[in-house]
C-alpha cells in the first residue's frame, strides 16, 4: 500500500535522529563538562545524593581551617608559656640563691632582687601581649566566668579546664562533699600538766554598826513626797549602799487586766462583751481608749459578674460585674443581663444605663474606642464594674456594630456568700457590720470577727449566752446607737529591775499611780534583782505625802545617787598564781614598815617567798598591790577574788591574812624517751629528757614541722601530733626507740603508732569526684574541673559557669557536641601562685621579697611553677588528643566524601566517548535513512506515467 499524505518511514526515521541527536548533545556536555550530572534531570536521586554530599564536604573543610586555626592559637599560647616557665625558674634560682645569707652580701641579694623584679615585669607583659590576631590569650580574658548561688566562699581554689555550656551558655555545678579530708592525728594521752601555785592575802575591815543608804527627798509635780532606802540589815546596807543610784521613770508595764465593753443585750435574749485581747496593741490600760459600735447593715461578699466579652476577634476580652455597695450588690445583681452596643453615648467615649434588668453599654460610633477608654468612662458609675482581661487594654471594640452584642446574663452574686459581720477599724475605734439580710447567730458572728485580723490581733468577743441566739437583721433593738467604751483594762503600778549598782523603777505610763499604789506593787514584787533578793529585801519606798506621779514624764528621775550609808564590816581577798611549773613553797609578806610615799612594790627571794610593801601611813588601792605584783614578779599573776569591801587596804583599821603557795607542780612527762616522728616531707629524731613538759615538748616538734610535716598541739593534758597537709597521702608516724620505765609515750603507743589521713568524698552534679586531700576532681564529657573545699567543710556548694573560655568549632555541625570550650586563665603575677600567696609579692617591698622571707618566696615560686606548667600540659593534651586527632579524623572523612560524591556526579570519559562515536554514527545514519523515506512518496509517480 502506497500513501502520500502521511510518510510513516519518514516520521519513524525523525524521531530516531531526534533520539540520537539527544544522545549525541549529552555526550558532548559531559565530556565538554567532566560531569555525568550537569541538570537535575540527567539523575535526581543522583544530583540530591550529591549536593548533599558537597554541603557535606563544604563545612568539613572549613571544619578542617577551624582546626588548623585551633591549633596555631595553641601553639602560640605554649610558646608564650615556655617563656613564663623558664622566668619562673630563674626566679627559682634566685630565691635558692639569696637564701644564702650567710655567704651573700646584702648588696648581692638587692641584686637578685632587682632580677627578680625585672623577671615579673617580663612575666607580666607576656601576659598582656600574647595575642593571636588581636586576640589576647593570657591576659585571663579567656578564662571561664563563675557566679556562686550558694556556699560558693567554701571554694578555696578553682580550675575549670573544660566545658560544655550548651545552647544556654551557662551550666550549674552542684558540688555535694559527703566526708571532709582529715589530717593524720596520733594521740598522747595524760601528759602530767605542770601546775601554778596560789596564795591568798585577805583584808577585814570593820569600823562598827552601819546607817543604811537611802536617796534625797524626791518630789512630783502633783506634790507627791518620798524616799527610796536601802532595807536596814540586807545585803546593800552600810556604805555598800552609797554606789547605788536609781532611775523612776514612766513606761510600759505588765498588763494585770483587759479593758472591755459593757454587756451587750440583744433583743432576742442573747448577750456577749468585747474586750481587748491579752499581748496586744491594747493589752492593759491602753485599751481604755477603744470603742465599738454594732449595727445590721450589708455585708455581700460575691457580686454577679457576665460571661467574657468577644471584640474585634478577641475571645473573652471584658466582662461586666456589679459593684460592691450599689443597687445590684449580692443576689440583687442575678436578675440582670448586659449588652454592649455602638451608638451615642449620653457622654464621653461611653456610657451605662439600666433599664427593666437590661443594662446596656453604648459606645461612640463615630470612631473605634479602646476598652481602656471604655473603662474609663465608666469607672465613676455607681452600680457596674467594666473589667478588662490582662493585657487587653488596647483592644478596640469597632464603631461599624460588628462588635455589638445580644444580651448575656449576669450570675454569681450570692447572698450565702455574705459574711456574718464585716470590721472597720479607724486606730481603736471599731465599727462591726452585722449582715443584715438575715438574722445571725452569735456562733456565726463570732467566726467571723475572729477570721478577721482587724479585729483578732487586739480584740476578744466572749458569749454570755447560747451561740444560737441571734443578731436582728433588722438592726431594731440590737444597733448600738453611739459606740460603746472600754474599761477596767490596767497595769502594774510599778516594775523593778536592778543590774550594775542601778536600780530602774518602771511606773504605769497608762493611768496615773499613786505614790501608795506605786509603794504597794514594788513591797508585792516578786522579781529576783540578784538572783536571790527582791525589791522588799533590799529596798524600801518611804511616802510622806501621797500624790500622782505623771504619765507623760514631767516626774522622771535619773540618776539619783543613795548616800548615808556607814560603817561595814568587809572582806577583799586578793588571790596570787605562781608561773606554770616550778616547783616550790613560798610565803606572802605584807610589809608596812616604812615611808613609801604611797608607793607600791613586788620582790620575791630565793626561796620563793613574796614580799609586798606598802606605805605605813596611808591607805592603798588593791589595784596598786595586783599591779605591782605582775609588774615587779615575772610570770606571776594576781586577782581579786572576793570584794565585799571597798578595795582598799586601809593599813590602820583593816586585818591582813595571808597563805603560803600550796599546789605549785612543774608536771611534764614521766621519763626520758628517744622517738622519730616522720610525716609526707620527712622524719626528725627526738631525745626528750623526763620533767619536760607539754608544751615545751610542743615547741621542739613544731620547731621542724617543715621538715616533717607533722605539727603538734595541746588538747588538755592529751599531746596531739598532727600532719600539716590532708588526705590520704599524709600520715604520721610514731616510733619509740628508746623510753625510761613508766613513760608517758609508752604506756599510750607502746613501741609505736601510725595514722593516715583521708581524702574528701564528694560529686559533682551528682557524679562521683576523685578526692585528693581537699581537692575535688572530676573529668566527663561536659565538665574537667579541679577546686580545693575548705578543710572539714561537709555540706553542699552551688555555682554557675556563665560563659568564657576559648570555643573552637571542630566538626561540621554547629552542636555542642562538635564544639570544645577550654578556659585559658591569666599568668600575671596577681594571678600565679597559691595558698602560700601569690608571685606579686617576691617583688621589693612584697612579704616575699628575697630579703624578707625567701622561704615563703621559695613555696610561692614552685606554685607558679606547677600552675604554669599544669597549664601548658592541659593545654598540650587538648592539642594532641583533640585538636591534631580531629584533623586527622576530618581529612580522612573530606577524602572519603570527595570519593563518593565524585562517583556520582563525574562522568566517566572512557564510557562517554563510546556513547559519542555511537551517537555521530546514528545522527549520520539517521540523517541518510531520513533522506530515503522523504523521497518514497516520489515513486508513486511512476503509477501515472
Amino acid at each position: 500500500m502506497t500513501r502520500i499524505n502521511t510518510n510513516v518511514p519518514s516520521l519513524v526515521a525523525q524521531n530516531r535522529l531526534q533520539s540520537s541527536n539527544g544522545d549525541l548533545q549529552e555526550a558532548l556536555t559531559r565530556l565538554s563538562t567532566g560531569l555525568r550530572i550537569n541538570s537535575g534531570s540527567d539523575d535526581p536521586a543522583g544530583l540530591i545524593a550529591s549536593e548533599a554530599l558537597r554541603s557535606e564536604i563544604t563545612s568539613l573543610n572549613k571544619a578542617v581551617s577551624n582546626t588548623e586555626r585551633a591549633n596555631q592559637i595553641i601553639a602560640t599560647a605554649d610558646s608564650a608559656l615556655g617563656q613564663v616557665s623558664t622566668l619562673l625558674n630563674d626566679v627559682r634560682g634566685l630565691v635558692v640563691e639569696a637564701a644564702n645569707s650567710g655567704a651573700l652580701s646584702p648588696d648581692e641579694i638587692a641584686a637578685n632582687q632587682l632580677q627578680v623584679d625585672s623577671s615579673l615585669e617580663a612575666i607580666n607583659r607576656i601576659s598582656q601581649t600574647t595575642t593571636f590576631q588581636g586576640r589576647k590569650l593570657l591576659d585571663g580574658s579567656l578564662d571561664f566566668l563563675t557566679s556562686g548561688t550558694s556556699n560558693f566562699n567554701k571554694i578555696e581554689n578553682i580550675q575549670i579546664d573544660q566545658a560544655n555550656l550548651g545552647n544556654l551558655g551557662k551550666i550549674q555545678v552542684d558540688v555535694s562533699v559527703q566526708e571532709a579530708a582529715s589530717q593524720a592525728s596520733v594521740k598522747i594521752d595524760n601528759v602530767p600538766a605542770s601546775g601554778a601555785g596560789t596564795g591568798k592575802i585577805t583584808l577585814t575591815n570593820s569600823t562598827g554598826a552601819a546607817d543604811e543608804a537611802k536617796t534625797g527627798t524626791l518630789e512630783t509635780a502633783g506634790g507627791a513626797d518620798f524616799t527610796v532606802d536601802v532595807l536596814d540589815g540586807s545585803s546593800l546596807d552600810g556604805i555598800a549602799g552609797n554606789d547605788l543610784t536609781v532611775d523612776i521613770k514612766s513606761g510600759e508595764t505588765t498588763a494585770l487586766t483587759q479593758a472591755t465593753t459593757a454587756v451587750k443585750s440583744l433583743g432576742g435574749g442573747g448577750s456577749f462583751t468585747i474586750s481587748a485581747k491579752e499581748g496586744g496593741a491594747l493589752d492593759g490600760g491602753l485599751g481604755n481608749d477603744a470603742t465599738v459600735l454594732f449595727a445590721a447593715g450589708n455585708t455581700a461578699t460575691a457580686q454577679a459578674e457576665s460571661a467574657g466579652f468577644d471584640v474585634n476577634g478577641v475571645t473573652g476580652a471584658f466582662t461586666v460585674s456589679a459593684k460592691a455597695g450599689g443597687a445590684f450588690d449580692g443576689t440583687a445583681g442575678n436578675a440582670l443581663t448586659v449588652e454592649i452596643v455602638s451608638g451615642t453615648p449620653a457622654s464621653g467615649a461611653a456610657s451605662i444605663a439600666e433599664a427593666a434588668g437590661v443594662v446596656t453599654i453604648t459606645v461612640d460610633d463615630t470612631v473605634g474606642v479602646t476598652l481602656e477608654d471604655i473603662q474609663a468612662a465608666l469607672a465613676a458609675d455607681p452600680d457596674f464594674e467594666f473589667n478588662i482581661a490582662e493585657g487587653n487594654e488596647e483592644v478596640v471594640f469597632r464603631s461599624d456594630g460588628s462588635d455589638d452584642t445580644a444580651p448575656i446574663a449576669l450570675n454569681g452574686g450570692t447572698a450565702g456568700a455574705n459574711a456574718a459581720a464585716l470590721v472597720s477599724r479607724t486606730g481603736d475605734a471599731l465599727t462591726i457590720t452585722v449582715n443584715s439580710l438575715a438574722d445571725q447567730t452569735l456562733t456565726d458572728i463570732k467566726a467571723a470577727l475572729e477570721a478577721d485580723d482587724q479585729f483578732n490581733d487586739d480584740f476578744k468577743i466572749q458569749l454570755g449566752s447560747a451561740g444560737t441566739d441571734v443578731f436582728a437583721s433588722s438592726g431594731t433593738g440590737d444597733d448600738d446607737a453611739s459606740a460603746q467604751a472600754f474599761t477596767g483594762g490596767t497595769n502594774a503600778a510599778a516594775e523593778v529591775s536592778f543590774a550594775d549598782g542601778k536600780l530602774s523603777i518602771t511606773v504605769d505610763n497608762t493611768t496615773a499611780q499613786n505614790l501608795s499604789a506605786i509603794q504597794a506593787a514594788l513591797d508585792a514584787s516578786t522579781t529576783l534583782l540578784d538572783g536571790t533578793d527582791t525589791f522588799s529585801d533590799l529596798f524600801a519606798v518611804t511616802v510622806n505625802a501621797d500624790n500622782v506621779f505623771a504619765v507623760d514624764g514631767t516626774d522622771d528621775i535619773e540618776d539619783e545617787a543613795f548616800s548615808g550609808g556607814t560603817g561595814s564590816t568587809a572582806t577583799d581577798e586578793i588571790t596570787i598564781t605562781t608561773p606554770q611549773g616550778v616547783e616550790f613553797n613560798g610565803t606572802i609578806t605584807i610589809d608596812s614598815s616604812g615611808d613609801t610615799g604611797g608607793a607600791v612594790t613586788a620582790s620575791v627571794d630565793e626561796n620563793n617567798n613574796i614580799t609586798i610593801t606598802v606605805d605605813d601611813d596611808s591607805d592603798t588601792d588593791l589595784a596598786d598591790i595586783i599591779a605591782a605584783i605582775e609588774n615587779d614578779l615575772t610570770g606571776y599573776s594576781a586577782e581579786l577574788t572576793t570584794n565585799d569591801g571597798d578595795g582598799i587596804l586601809h593599813i590602820a583599821d583593816d586585818s591582813i591574812a595571808t597563805t603560803e603557795i600550796e599546789d605549785a607542780d612543774d608536771g611534764g612527762i614521766t621519763a626520758d624517751v628517744v622517738f622519730e616522728l616522720a610525716g609526707s616531707t620527712g622524719s626528725e629524731v627526738f631525745n626528750i629528757s623526763a620533767g619536760t613538759t607539754l608544751d615545751q615538748l610542743i615547741s621542739q616538734i613544731n620547731l621542724v614541722s617543715e621538715a616533717t610535716g607533722v605539727t603538734a598541739v595541746a588538747n588538755g593534758t592529751t599531746l596531739e601530733l598532727n600532719s600539716s597537709e590532708y588526705g590520704s597521702k599524709s600520715f604520721v608516724d610514731l616510733k619509740v626507740i628508746e623510753e625510761g620505765e613508766n613513760g608517758t609515750f609508752g604506756a599510750v603507743v607502746n613501741e609505736g603508732a601510725r595514722a593516715t589521713g583521708t581524702d574528701v568524698k564528694a560529686k559533682v552534679n551528682g557524679v562521683d569526684a576523685s578526692g585528693d586531700g581537699n581537692k575535688l576532681t572530676i573529668n566527663t564529657g561536659t565538665l574537667d574541673l579541679n577546686m580545693s573545699v575548705e578543710a572539714d567543710y561537709v555540706g553542699s556548694i552551688e555555682f554557675d559557669i556563665n560563659g568564657g573560655g576559648a570555643l573552637f568549632q571542630l566538626g561540621s555541625q554547629v552542636v555542642a557536641n562538635q564544639q570544645a570550650r577550654i578556659g585559658i586563665g591569666s599568668v600575671n603575677t596577681a594571678q600565679l601562685g597559691g595558698v602560700s600567696g601569690k608571685l606579686f609579692e617576691l617583688g621589693e617591698g612584697g612579704r616575699a621579697a628575697l630579703g624578707t622571707d625567701p622561704t615563703a618566696a621559695a613555696a610561692i615560686v614552685d606554685e607558679a611553677i606547677d600552675q604554669v606548667t599544669g597549664l601548658r600540659g592541659r593545654l598540650g593534651a587538648f592539642q594532641r588528643t583533640t585538636i591534631e586527632s580531629n584533623l586527622v579524623s576530618l581529612n580522612d572523612t573530606v577524602a572519603n566524601l570527595q570519593e563518593a560524591e565524585s562517583s556520582i556526579r563525574d562522568a566517566d570519559f572512557a564510557a562517554e566517548s563510546a556513547r559519542l562515536t555511537r551517537a555521530q554514527i546514528l545522527v549520520q545514519s539517521g540523517t541518510s535513512v531520513l533522506s530515503l523515506a522523504n523521497q518514497n512518496p516520489q515513486n508513486v509517480l511512476s503509477l501515472l506515467g
